[in-house]
């Protein structure tokens, strides 16, 4: 009995014996697959396009503002909304700047000359410049965000309160009026990307870019901007991420004089602001 119990656990040893190296095989040969996905699965990510503007933006109506402001001598600007990042009537994904789409009208009897647009915010030391640039507004955001952590955000948190009193000044003359009913305004059409088989899939990234500067180009202000007599022109001024913006002011020649046109937004003092933070 005692012989045939060794002779057991003498087998069972044997049948055992091989077992270790197999499994070692087998550990390293699921570590070689395992590591082979997870090069390929980085491989695939880092060769994916990462594609931004949208083929198709959203049908929503985008809100009309309408507010408007007018100087004495005959020059109207309307504010007529403001895409943020991912926000209705948005066309790019994750844009680092904001869009004002403005109307210019001219009902003055001399031709006006559109020189300067910038935005105004007392977080920010100095003016926003509008820019159509989609590298530069990219990078001053990132310089905003950093300098203003702790209290903005990119997300285009705070949204506009309609039908709020708005306060306006022009030309030396200050006023007050009510934001007019909200209508919904028509956004540009974005251009869009190349169809049929001449578009490659690896060249959507560089297209993609390419587009979205061409898109600002084709909607945006270019300065000087001419307003002839009796005309009206509507443009969009991109602006890097502004966080409670005060007042958007519009520089103007008309009759060789300088002159300003300044529309104050009260309605936006929490855009870009975390929830709980009081605008300074």
């Amino acid at each position: 009995m005692v012989r045939r119990c060794q002779a057991v656990r003498l087998r069972n040893r044997l049948s055992q014996e091989p077992r270790g190296p197999r499994r070692a095989v087998q550990g390293g040969r699921r570590f070689l697959y395992r590591r082979s996905l997870a090069a390929l699965c980085a491989l695939l990510c880092a060769c994916s396009p990462q594609i931004r503007m949208l083929e198709q933006p959203g049908a929503e109506r985008v809100a009309d503002y309408h507010w408007t402001v007018a100087a004495p001598d005959g020059l109207n600007v309307t504010l007529h909304t403001v895409l943020v990042r991912d926000s209705i009537g948005s066309w790019v994904r994750d844009a680092d700047w904001d869009e004002y789409i403005l109307t210019v009208r001219n009902s003055s009897p001399s031709d006006v000359k559109i020189e300067q647009v910038r935005l105004y915010s007392t977080y920010l030391g100095a003016a926003q410049d509008s820019s159509l640039s989609r590298e530069q507004l990219e990078d001053r955001s990132r310089a905003t965000m950093a300098n203003v952590r702790d209290v903005a955000v990119v997300a285009g948190a705070g949204a506009v309160a309609v039908g709020t009193t708005m306060a306006v000044a022009g030309a030396g003359y200050v006023g007050t009026i009510a934001a007019l009913p909200v209508g919904f305004i028509a956004i540009p059409l974005v251009i869009g990307y190349e169809s049929g088989h001449a578009a490659i899939r690896r060249n959507r990234e560089h297209q993609d870019s390419s587009l979205i500067q061409l898109t600002m180009l084709e909607r945006g202000v270019h300065l000087p901007l001419d307003i002839p007599a009796g005309t009206e022109a509507t443009r969009s001024a991109f602006f890097p991420v502004t966080p409670a913006p005060t007042e958007l002011v519009i520089g103007y020649r008309i009759d060789d004089e300088s002159r300003v046109l300044r529309l104050e937004l009260p309605a936006l003092a929490q855009l870009h602001v975390k929830p709980g933070k009081t605008p300074r």
